[in-house]
This record gives structure tokens, C-alpha cells and sequence, in this order.
């Protein structure tokens, strides 16, 4: 299980990588904008609830910076970020999964830091 919802996530940052003009540069697919702002993961951070995604195109602009899109055609929740740092010594990431079950995708048009941990058992 951990295995199937790992490829969603990785995939979103390689679409967001792989798009950008050069190595160590990214930007997000034309159109789509970073609109989740910045996931900078702290002591006190709570789970990340898939639930609280809008339902919508994976391509709209989340309704509510930091919640997300869930888009029920592709079934995937999609969160669009500015940057990602999640530094060490801070709690897991971790998520609450989706009522249907889909996985999440990260797409990230800046810098991403994982120093710490990041827990897909949940999903």
C-alpha cells in the first residue's frame, strides 16, 4: 500500500521538475499556479486531512490556500505549493486519508527541503 500511494507524490514533483527550464530550476505545468503557498512543517503541525480539499479540477487554484484540490475524474487530491521544507527534528508529515481513497499528489514551483520525515502509512 505504501508503495502505490509513494508513485503519486514523486510523480507530482517530477511533472513540476521536469517542466522547468533547468537542472535545479522547476516550475509548475503552464497555467497552474502555486496555490496552496508554502508547506513549512513545524512542531505544533497537524496532519495533513485530504478530506479538507475543495472538489474541483486539479488544475483550479485551491479554494483554501493549504487545503488543496481533490479532483474526483482522476481521483487525486492535488496540493499546489510555492516550496516545501520540512527540516529535521520536527514531527512526521503525516495525512489523513481521503474518504475515496485517493492518493495525493505535491506539486512544488520552488525549493524543496525534506530534512525530516515524511509517513505514507496512513493512506
Amino acid at each position: 500500500m505504501v508503495h502505490r500511494r509513494l508513485i503519486p507524490i514523486l510523480l507530482g514533483v517530477l511533472s513540476a521538475t521536469l517542466h522547468g527550464p533547468s537542472f535545479g530550476q522547476c516550475t509548475l505545468l503552464d497555467g497552474v499556479t502555486p496555490s496552496d503557498g508554502a508547506l513549512t512543517w513545524t512542531a505544533g503541525s497537524l496532519p495533513i486531512d485530504l478530506n479538507d480539499a475543495c472538489v474541483g479540477s486539479w488544475d483550479t487554484p485551491s479554494a483554501v490556500p493549504g487545503q488543496g484540490v481533490y479532483d474526483p475524474e482522476l481521483w487525486v487530491v492535488v496540493y499546489k505549493y510555492d516550496s516545501v521544507d520540512i527540516p529535521s527534528g520536527t514531527p512526521p508529515v503525516t495525512f489523513l486519508p481521503h474518504y475515496s481513497g485517493a492518493p495525493v499528489v505535491w506539486l512544488v514551483d520552488g525549493d524543496v527541503t525534506i530534512a525530516g520525515e515524511v509517513r505514507l502509512d496512513a493512506l
